[in-house]
C-alpha cells in the first residue's frame, strides 16, 4: 500500500457521495476483503490512524453513527479482525468499520447526512 490512501480514499468517497466501509477502503486500494491479510488490513489501519484527514465509526444497529478522530473503538475493531480466523467474522467487522474524510471542503456532505 504505497499509493496516497488518503487520495484513494477520498476518490471512493466522492464517488460513494457517502461514507465508506472498510471493506470497500481495502477494495479501492486493489485488493478485495475477503483476501486482504492481516498485513493488507495493518497497513490501511497505521494509514487511518496517523492521517488526520480521516474519521472512522463503527455502526452499531440502532445507534447514531458517530465518526471520531483517534478513536479507542477503531483500534478494538481492528485488533479483532487480526485476531479471528473466522472470515465471515472479520468480514462483517470490516463492513461495519465506516472511513470518512474531515475535509471542511467536503462539509457540506457529512452535514447533508
Amino acid at each position: 500500500m504505497n499509493e496516497d490512501i488518503y487520495e484513494i480514499l477520498k476518490d471512493e468517497i466522492d464517488i460513494m457521495q457517502d461514507w465508506i466501509p472498510f471493506t470497500g477502503a481495502i477494495g479501492a486500494c486493489g485488493i478485495h476483503a475477503h483476501s486482504a491479510t492481516n498485513e493488507h488490513v495493518s497497513a490501511l489501519a497505521k494509514v487511518v490512524r496517523e492521517d488526520p484527514r480521516i474519521v472512522t465509526a463503527f455502526h452499531i444497529v440502532g445507534e447514531p453513527m458517530e465518526f471520531h478522530r483517534d478513536s479507542k473503538l477503531f483500534d478494538e475493531v481492528i485488533s479483532e479482525i487480526l485476531e479471528s480466523q473466522d472470515e465471515r467474522f472479520r468480514m462483517d467487522l470490516m463492513a461495519n468499520l465506516f472511513l470518512d474524510i474531515n475535509n471542511p471542503a467536503d462539509a457540506h456532505r457529512s452535514a447533508s447526512r
